[in-house]
């Protein structure tokens, strides 16, 4: 995992800032031995397995993480409180990661979690499992991989920008199931072995943070190609 920390450091927003915005509250004193700082994916990974960090603060910190704030701070509220059974089981390891992503999505398809897609929520899974063997599935991962295997492995949905009307942006679409989840992490981890790296560092590099962000760039417009858009 350190070789993903060297390419995805601190980012996002910091956790007690999110936390006091979606939860109303400043009760976080875990987070608060960070004070404003930005947490990286190491960190989280180190959160998970610290019986001090609750599962809210957890929960709060891979959100600021992933920069959660389109959704609504409210439906962010109402998606921990409502499923606290489901963080639980998360973390106590009761879900495989196609199970977890099949009981995130029928709640989210059954609009009750709201602000919380795929893009977000297998965030929650990756950070959450013990096992951490649960890659985050976004718009950009999900788009790379695609282009790397020039075959639809995750389907990605066209959409209006939530800004502005005029423009589109892409989205790991709802209709993926656990079954796409599981291929999906699949395809990440035979790409870590055939390069001799680890998985979470293929789902980085597909995700092509940071500046230099040619691969993301050139995965967006080569996908819209072969989808004829």
């Amino acid at each position: 995992m350190n070789s993903s920390e060297f390419i995805q450091g601190p980012g996002g927003v910091a956790p007690t800032v999110w936390f006091e915005k979606v939860f109303k509250s400043n009760q976080c004193s875990f987070l608060q031995k960070y004070a404003t700082n930005l947490v990286s994916r190491y960190d989280l990974i180190n959160f998970a397995s610290d019986d001090d960090c609750c599962d809210l603060q957890l929960y709060a910190a891979v959100m600021a993480w992933g920069k959660a704030q389109r959704g609504g701070y409210e439906n962010y509220r109402a998606a921990y409180e409502n499923h606290k059974n489901l963080f639980v089981d998360l973390r106590g390891g009761v879900f495989d990661r196609r199970t977890a992503y099949d009981e995130f999505i029928t709640r989210h398809n059954e609009n009750n979690l709201k602000g919380v897609g795929p893009g977000y929520f297998t965030k929650l899974i990756y950070f959450f499992s013990p096992s951490h063997d649960g890659y985050i599935m976004d718009t950009f991962s999900a788009t790379g991989l695609n282009v790397l295997y020039q075959r639809n492995l995750v389907e990605v949905k066209r959409t209006p920008n939530y800004k502005n009307k005029n423009k589109f942006e892409r989205m790991v679409d709802a209709s993926n199931d656990g079954d796409s989840y599981e291929n999906y992490c699949l395809e990440i981890e035979k790409l870590a072995s055939t390069l001799a790296i680890e998985p979470e560092e293929i789902e980085v590099r597909l995700y092509s943070e940071g500046l230099n962000k040619v691969w993301r760039n050139y995965s967006i417009q080569e996908w819209d190609r072969l989808r004829g858009l």
